[in-house]
Formats: C-alpha cells, sequence, structure tokens
C-alpha cells in the first residue's frame, strides 16, 4: 500500500473517500485535509492497474492499537477480498496488534465476514443502531494467526465429453473422457508424497469423480458443494460455442470480453458466482486454518478465486493463465495473505 498524501490526484481520493462518508464535497475535503495535518491519522492506498482501487483512513493510537474510520473499494475491484487485505496488510507493515471500527448495520456482515468481534453500541442516534468492530490478534484469529499457514490447491476438472465438444456446460454435466481420467490420474500421482488434510468439491458430478481419482486410495474426507458449481449458464448449457456465438453475438462478446457486462437468460452473473464461490472460500479457509486443502472446481470459479488472491477485477479474468483440465492453481496463506505458487500449472501431464 501507498501513502495517499504523497498521491498526485486529490480528485480521486476525494471520490474514493466520498464512497464512504456522507457525500458532502466540503465535509469530504475537510477529511481528506485532517488525514494530510494529524500525524497520528494515515491515509493509505492500493494502486491496481495504474488506478486507486481502494484506501484505508486510520488513526494510529500507539504502537499496537488503530482504529479504522474509513474504507473504500472501487466498484469494479470489489467482492474480491481487497478490503481484507488492506486491512491485514496493514496491521502486518505495522504490527498492529488491535484494531476497531464502528459502523453502522449495513457493514456488519463485511467485518463479520473477515473475523471481527461485532458488539452493538445501541441507537447512538435517532432509529440508527451503530456496532462496534474488534479485531485482536492475542485473542482471536480465523483471518490472521502468526504461526500458522494455510494451503491451498485448486484444481480444475478433467477433460469431459462436452469439452472435446466445445459445449457450455455450466450446472449441466457430461462425463470424463478416457484422457480426463488419466489427467485427474496422473494429478493423483504427483500428489502422492504431499500433505491434503481435506479435499472440497463442486458438486457436478465431472468435479467430484475428478477429486476421487486425484486421491487415489488415501484416506482424505471429501466434501461437496453446491457453491463450487461452475457458472450456471441458463439457455446456453448444452450448445456449442459456435451455436451460441451465431445466435446470441452480444452475450456471447461480453461472456470473453466484458465480462462485468454478461447476462444470459436464466443464468447467473460473474459477480454472481464470485459472490457465492468467495464465501464458501473464505468459509474454507477459517474452518481449516493451518490445513492443506485441495479444492475440485471449475474454469470460472477457478479463474474468480485467484483474481481475488491477485486483487485483478473481474473484467481482466480472461486475460491470464489459461486454465487447462486438471491445471493446479497454489495458494498459501500467512497472517491472512496469499502468496501464489502456482497458477494453471500442468507439469503433472505426462505427454507435454
Amino acid at each position: 500500500m501507498i501513502n495517499l498524501q504523497d498521491y498526485e490526484d486529490a480528485q480521486e481520493i476525494t471520490n474514493l473517500l466520498a464512497a464512504c462518508m456522507y457525500p458532502d464535497e466540503e465535509r469530504v475535503k475537510r477529511e481528506v485535509e485532517t488525514y494530510i495535518k494529524d500525524p497520528s491519522r494515515r491515509l493509505l492506498g492500493v494502486i491496481i492497474n495504474e488506478e486507486l482501487a481502494g484506501l484505508l483512513g486510520v488513526i494510529q493510537y500507539n504502537e499496537e492499537e488503530a482504529e479504522l474510520k474509513h474504507i473504500a473499494i472501487k466498484s469494479s475491484y470489489r467482492k474480491q477480498g481487497l478490503g481484507k487485505k488492506m486491512i491485514m496488510t496493514y496491521m502486518k507493515d505495522n504490527r498492529i496488534r488491535r484494531i476497531k471500527a464502528e459502523t453502522d448495520k449495513d457493514a456488519v456482515e463485511f467485518y463479520k465476514r473477515i473475523g471481527f468481534e461485532i458488539v452493538s453500541l445501541g441507537e447512538k442516534y435517532s432509529g440508527v443502531e451503530r456496532f462496534e468492530c474488534r479485531f485482536s490478534l492475542a485473542t482471536h484469529s480465523p483471518a490472521v494467526r502468526n504461526d500458522e499457514k494455510t494451503t491451498l490447491y485448486i484444481v480444475r476438472h478433467g477433460q469431459t465429453e462436452w469439452n472435446v465438444q466445445h459445449k457450455f456446460q455450466g450446472h449441466q454435466d457430461s462425463p470424463l473422457t478416457e484422457l480426463g481420467i488419466q489427467q485427474a490420474k496422473w494429478l493423483g500421482e504427483s500428489f502422492k508424497n504431499e500433505r491434503i488434510d481435506i479435499i472440497y468439491t463442486s458438486s457436478s458430478f465431472r468435479a467430484v469423480r475428478t477429486a476421487e481419482l486425484i486421491r487415489q486410495a488415501r484416506e482424505i474426507e471429501i466434501r461437496q458443494s453446491d457453491a463450487l458449481k461452475e457458472m450456471n449458464l441458463g439457455d446456453w448449457e448444452g450448445r456449442t460455442q459456435a451455436e451460441v456465438e451465431r445466435s446470441d453475438l452480444e452475450s456471447f462478446d461480453h461472456f470473453w470480453n466484458d465480462p462485468e457486462k454478461f447476462r444470459v437468460q436464466s443464468g447467473e452473473t460473474f459477480n454472481e458466482v464470485s459472490e457465492r464461490a468467495i464465501r464458501q472460500f473464505n468459509q474454507i479457509l477459517n474452518d481449516q486454518r493451518g490445513k492443506s486443502i485441495l479444492l475440485v472446481t471449475h474454469t470460472i470459479v477457478v479463474k474468480l478465486l485467484m483474481a481475488m488472491c491477485e486483487n485483478m477485477p473481474i473484467k481482466h479474468i480472461w486475460k491470464h493463465h489459461y486454465i487447462h483440465p486438471t491445471s493446479l492453481c497454489k495458494v498459501e496463506f500467512t497472517n491472512g495473505l496469499p502468496e501464489i505458487i502456482l497458477h494453471g500449472d500442468i507439469s503433472h501431464f505426462k505427454n507435454i
């Protein structure tokens, strides 16, 4: 993160700060001036793709305690874990042990989701309940533990019959091909000396079967989750890409080139898939902290989870790292922060 006191575009700061304040321009400007003049306050930001993606405003009371006054994420970077990462990075870089924030009901779920303790302050204003959200490294920490590393292996299912036919699958299913079965076995062989404590898989059969083949004869629990299923592609499911391109060119173009605009009859949006998948991902991290976890899912879910780890907006998910069948991503979480070790790796393929 950077110190926004040195950031050149003051209007960009003002616009983003206004998103988490009462939208009064003069009031926002006064708040920015307070951050500049008060040595106990810090206004920090994250730059992604040469734009201000998020900001964090804090008061640091002493060497170990701080209060979070403002947090704002640009709309195109939301639901990707950036807010949590900014808070945890600030705490780690400044050795903060305890941090608190006062907020209203609308923001409570965000703090609860990333591990804060929530305490009601009652109605501080007429008809408005306020909450104090507290986080302490000493007493807590599904989100942060200095002595624990959580490892996630994220895998796409093996090749299926509809993959070969270039058909959209979504929530529908088709069996693994002989090559798909072999791909899963190759990956299982490469894992035979790796610690795996538990396996989570999409409830779609192609993913469940891939998980079973990777597990081989090892006694590892497999848990199925609907939240890890592929995007529901509605009317597109079972149709070839060529057919869809001919009949629904605009949506087809949005799917590959502008995912945030994508809509299809009876289907999900990329944001909806991201929300459910990331919610499940964070729950797994909380429930299995300190462990080594294998997660078997689908292309779009892999793309969205890795975008979250990279703080990459959804609009760019198709621009990097092709996700082959059974390709492997490895992410290590330490102090709540992800480090990408592998992304789309296929070194286990025997014929590559």
